[in-house]
């Protein structure tokens, strides 16, 4: 009994995670998760102790612990390196949702500098909207991979979905020049450079909140 006990859990008592099926596995669980997209990031927590589980990929050992307090780690798992989450697995059987059926409450309008701290919010519904609106109907172009003057990262939040953000990437390349880019599906897309011009310049936001 203990050997088998052995081979699904560490010695740190996190749950041994494998591919099966083309998707990550806990057998102890029986749990089958799928990798988020990069647009759908947890939504974090201070500080992260005990890991959850540990997948070994080549030389590389992923380490995924718990997403918040009150989140069942079978429905979601926050991948997590030097304390700071870097993706989101979530379970088969759950549907992501779009930007629009997310419901958000509020964007977050984070300014990076050597961590992405909140720099302003967008608390309406309406200015929600105007975002999502500009991104929708915006010109598609290429990604300009480099040469941005200034990049802010909107983190959409949800009372509906309490486990995790969505994000979009704004961009300003001067010029009049500015776009959003969605990390998951690669999509750019040209805004009106004034699209954040009235948030930037209250001073409304919760400085020095990581986000």
């Amino acid at each position: 009994f203990s050997f088998a006990l052995s081979a699904l859990v560490g010695c740190d008592g996190a749950h041994k995670m494998t591919i099966k099926n083309n998707m990550y596995y806990i057998r102890a669980t029986d749990t089958y998760y799928k990798a988020a997209p990069l647009n759908y990031m947890p939504v974090g927590k201070d500080t992260y102790d005990e890991p959850y589980a540990r997948h070994k990929n080549g030389d590389l050992t992923e380490i995924y612990h718990t997403v918040a307090a009150g989140i069942d780690p079978d429905d979601y798992l926050a991948l997590v390196y030097d304390n700071y989450v870097s993706g989101l697995l979530y379970a088969s059987d759950i549907t992501l949702p779009s930007y629009r059926e997310f419901d958000a409450d509020r964007i977050l309008v984070l300014s990076n500098t050597e961590v992405w701290i909140s720099y302003a919010e967008i608390s309406t519904e309406e200015g929600i909207d105007k975002i999502l609106t500009a991104f929708e109907t915006g010109e598609k172009i290429e990604y300009p991979a480099s040469g941005a003057i200034e990049s802010y990262r909107l983190s959409f939040t949800s009372e509906k979905y309490p486990a995790f953000t969505m994000t979009l990437l704004f961009y300003n390349y001067g010029e009049g020049r500015t776009y959003i880019f969605n990390r998951g599906t690669r999509e750019c897309r040209v805004v009106p450079d004034d699209l954040l011009e009235e948030y930037l310049e209250s001073d409304e936001g919760d400085d020095g909140v990581l986000a």
